[in-house]
This record gives C-alpha cells, structure tokens and sequence, in this order.
C-alpha cells in the first residue's frame, strides 16, 4: 500500500480527496497547512515511515498574492533531505511560468503540476487500474 499526505485545502476537499484516494488504496495522511504536513513527513521519514506522495490539493489556497504564496511554499524544500524522495504533485489552476519555476527549483525538479479538475480523473484511473488488477488475480 502506497502512502500519501494530502494538505493545503479547505476541510470538505480534503475528505473528499482523502475518500477518493482511499477507494484507490492509498493510505492516507491529511493536514490543514503546507508547513505541519512537511514538519510530518520529515517526522515520518526519521522513523523509517516513508510517503510516496504529497499533494498540495489547492495550492492557491495557499495565500492570496504569488509571492505569499512562495514563501509558504518555502518548506516544500525539505523534502530534498529527507531519506528516501517523496514525489510531490501541485494542484492548481493557472499559475504562471514563473511561479512553477521557482517551484521547480524549490523543490530541485522533484514537483509535478495538474489542473485542480484533473485530481480527480486521475485518482479515479488509479483506482480503475487497481480494480483491474484484483478482478485478474482473482480470475
């Protein structure tokens, strides 16, 4: 089972997505702000309890202007030391080219980007896929 924390969103998008990625079956971490989550998973990764995946659901929710927004970003580059990488998918629509490429080198090109719509079509081909392959081995 794959481990995944999911952060920065409102309360109701966080079940949501939580819901969506435990029918899929991950094994789900949630929390309210970008820094606790990270403060977490640094926590997690000095206890070998590895994560395979952060999403940052609704990264504008983050703040209002761009450059709030990146210096809340600023803990993301933990994940740099941390023992084993963790993939880290930022969800967001409309972000310019020049906040991704700060993101981008935040993050040491460990970040990919999706449309905040395109969350849940892609949580629902992994679960898809998953199906797939219970109904094999069962077959």
């Amino acid at each position: 089972m794959s481990n995944v924390m999911i952060t920065a969103a409102r309360p109701e998008r966080l079940k949501i997505v939580s819901f969506l990625l435990r029918l899929a079956g991950w094994e789900v971490q949630s929390s309210a702000s970008l820094l606790e989550a990270m403060n977490y998973l640094k926590n997690a990764d000095v206890n070998d309890n590895y994560f395979d995946l952060l999403v940052v659901v609704d990264y504008r929710s983050l703040a209002e202007s761009t450059e709030e927004r990146l210096f809340e970003s600023q803990c993301l580059e933990m994940c740099s030391s941390l023992q084993r990488p963790v993939a880290i998918l930022i969800c967001g629509n409309d972000l310019d080219c020049h906040e991704k490429k700060c993101l981008i080198e935040l993050t040491r090109d460990g970040v990919d980007f999706c449309q905040s719509e395109k969350l849940v079509g892609r949580i629902e081909e992994i679960h898809d896929a998953l199906n797939r392959s219970l109904l094999q081995a069962t077959t």
